[in-house]
């Protein structure tokens, strides 16, 4: 999931990027501001990923200092794409003067991962309204 989500946000910045070229004449300043964005996104994507993979392992994890509205920003803004792909608006409220924690980075981020996955075929369904007689649920 982190990695198609992750691949969705970049796609949709390099599209972005690509339409503000296409301008006449060219926004440079917004295409500097989209690869800014795809940078930053795609090193965010590979430390989530890399600490999913240590998890995973069962390799120790690495415990810090942990801002949590900083780590579930994280995991929000890699599964962006994927509620938008999925027509799902996420909404990030965040408590603004939480304590520094000492803990794993990964537990929390696995946790809201976990959360947004779950929601985005629930909200899907909820949207599409009452399920009929004879209509098929998608298995996961």
């Amino acid at each position: 999931m982190v990695a198609c989500a992750a691949k969705s946000v970049t796609s949709t910045h390099g599209d972005a990027g690509l339409r503000w070229l296409d301008k006449t004449p060219p926004n440079l300043a917004e295409v500097g501001q989209v690869l800014a964005r795809i940078v930053r996104d795609t090193e965010r994507a590979g430390d989530v990923i890399d600490r999913i993979g240590a998890l995973v392992r069962k390799a120790s994890p690495r415990s810090e200092i942990l801002d949590l509205n900083e780590a579930i920003l994280e995991v929000s803004a890699l599964t962006h794409g994927e509620a938008i792909k999925s027509v799902v608006t996420a909404r990030t409220q965040l408590a603004p003067c939480l304590p520094r924690i000492h803990g794993y980075r990964v537990q929390p981020q696995q946790v809201m991962l976990n959360l947004i996955v779950n929601a985005i075929p629930s909200d899907e369904r909820r949207c599409r309204g009452p399920a009929r007689a004879g209509d098929q649920q998608r298995g996961h």
